[in-house]
């Protein structure tokens, strides 16, 4: 590919996609890291309460059953959120690619069809982004709402 800079227009094109997905990867990394600081947060705050009781004021055992459940339900929210990264779309199929050009010397449309194809990919992760979104705002509430919970263990 001779002129893969940004001086053409599919070139400009190309660019843009590549910058988008870019930024698209960041927040889905930062969403993940949300998601399992939270869920460390609350297990790492619940074992400290639960160690810190006096053992002459044990919890109840409702009380245990609702922490369990919580770190159980955060727990599966973390996995929902690591199960539709498994179907982000990392990059362009280089089969399709090949497919599509082979050994083509056209440099101009192998660059647009390929930030066609970064532009496709970044649209079906944007769903999946959404859907992690929605799942950590369940997990944002569970963890306020557990730690709510290891607050009233002190009452």
């Amino acid at each position: 590919m001779p002129d893969s800079g940004a001086s053409s227009i599919p070139g400009l094109v190309l660019s843009e996609a590549r910058e988008l997905r870019s930024k698209q990867d960041a927040r889905l990394r930062a969403l993940q890291a949300l998601s399992r600081s939270m869920l460390a947060g609350f297990l790492s705050a619940a074992l400290i309460a639960l160690a810190a009781r006096p053992a002459d004021n044990p919890v109840d055992s409702a009380f245990g059953f609702w922490i369990a459940y919580t770190a159980a339900v955060l727990v599966g929210i973390s996995l929902l959120v690591e199960f539709l990264v498994s179907r982000w779309k990392e990059g362009p199929d280089i089969h399709a690619l090949f497919e599509s050009f082979g050994e083509t010397s056209d440099a101009g449309g192998f660059e647009m069809f390929l930030a066609l194809m970064h532009d496709d990919d970044r649209i079906r992760n944007e769903a999946l982004l959404v859907r992690a979104k929605r799942f950590i705002a369940l997990q944002v509430c569970g963890t306020f709402g557990g730690g709510a919970m290891l607050l009233a263990l002190d009452g």
